[in-house]
């Protein structure tokens, strides 16, 4: 079969792995359609069958950094040129992009390709008469849906999905990016990365961590948003500047190394009317690189973590401070976590797991 993949986010090359695994496990033709382009970020382009990345389409859009109504330029020469069986597209039912792609895909292709639509959309949401026809024609028209978490499952299935649904989420971690030796340090190393705005809690996480008495304890921050120049003002009132850094341009091929140097990652994320945590792609990233987790009720954290980790009430900083004590205190609790952690990354997580599961989907539809 011939199967083209298509999002945006594969414009990271990270984020490629699981296609890269997809291909290397099976003998499906794969190809990769992905922005060239994005907000400021310009991506060197590789033409199909190129000796150096073949497959791969790095196409102009119109509206980068708009995930909702960004367009691919040239796509339908490219579907033209492929014929592929499946589409696999990587983007929300309620995306511009989508739409196009599927519009495309059933009134412009001889060969009617199966459509693989997934959604990490974890809030019921009634969208505007335009996003709300998109959303419909898109449900209507796809073969089978991939949902990142089990609430985004049960919503496309409340708004009617005529086709079977599946959980799964949509990148994985390589565990050979991570590290099994630590750095070690006589300091318990709490770590936090992530959007620097309020609904990733970072501000809550601050508040605790000024609350432990422990002396041998450091906090680092790791990531770049609106509330920076707050964070750093903040720090520098609490007295706690030598135990508090703030790390910002971090890449995302440079996240597995900083694991090496951290004990616990929290994830406080906090949810608000418009979003709640989805996945946190870091979680299974700290797994892999054998930290302890904590993290908030928000969403799809405690889905993802279960018993590998410890779960606090949202919003709740003493929750929070009582949680974040214990692992900060006590070695073999951390320890426990970390080997949790580490056998639930690899039976879930990793992108060999990942690619073998999409492929059980694709032989459904075929």
């Amino acid at each position: 079969m011939k199967i083209v993949y298509i999002g945006h986010s594969y414009i990271v090359k990270m984020n490629q792995q699981k296609i890269d695994e997809i291909n290397r496990i099976s003998d499906h033709q794969i190809y990769l359609v992905t922005p060239k382009r994005w907000k400021n970020v310009m991506i060197r382009g590789f033409s199909a069958g190129s000796d150096k990345e073949p497959g791969v389409h790095y196409l102009d859009v119109k509206r980068p950094g708009n995930m909702k109504k960004y367009t691919y330029k040239g796509l339908l020469s490219v579907l033209k040129k492929i014929q592929p069986d499946i589409i696999h597209i990587d983007e929300e039912p309620w995306f511009y992009v989508a739409f196009q792609i599927i519009f495309l895909a059933k009134y412009f292709l001889k060969k009617k390709p199966k459509i693989v639509l997934f959604t990490w959309e974890n809030i019921y949401k009634k969208f505007s008469p335009r996003y709300r026809f998109i959303e419909r024609f898109n449900l209507k028209n796809c073969d089978t849906i991939i949902a990142g978490n089990r609430e985004a499952s049960g919503i496309v299935k409340r708004k009617r999905a005529g086709c079977p649904v599946h959980i799964l989420p949509l990148v994985g971690v390589d565990l050979k990016d991570y590290s099994s030796s630590k750095i070690r340090s006589k300091k318990v190393r709490i770590g936090f990365i992530g959007r620097l705005v309020r609904e990733k809690g970072i501000l809550l996480l601050l508040s605790a961590f000024f609350r432990l008495t422990v002396k041998n304890k450091t906090l680092t921050i790791i990531g770049q948003g609106p509330l920076l120049k707050d964070i750093r003002d903040i720090i520098k009132k609490s007295g706690h500047s030598k135990e508090v850094s703030v790390l910002t341009g971090v890449k995302h091929h440079q996240v597995p190394a900083l694991f090496k140097k951290m004990d616990i990652l929290v994830l406080p994320s906090c949810s608000t009317r418009a979003w709640k945590e989805q996945f946190g792609h870091v979680l299974i990233e700290a797994m892999a690189g054998r930290v302890a987790l904590l993290g908030s009720s928000s969403g799809a954290i405690p889905e993802v973590i279960r018993d590998a980790g410890m779960i606090f009430k949202e919003n709740n900083v003493n929750d929070l401070y009582k949680k974040l004590d214990q692992l900060v205190r006590k070695k073999k609790l951390r320890n426990m976590y970390s080997k949790k952690g580490h056998e639930r990354v690899q039976k879930h997580y990793t992108n060999e797991v990942l690619a073998e599961e999409t492929l059980k989907i694709y032989n459904n539809i075929s």
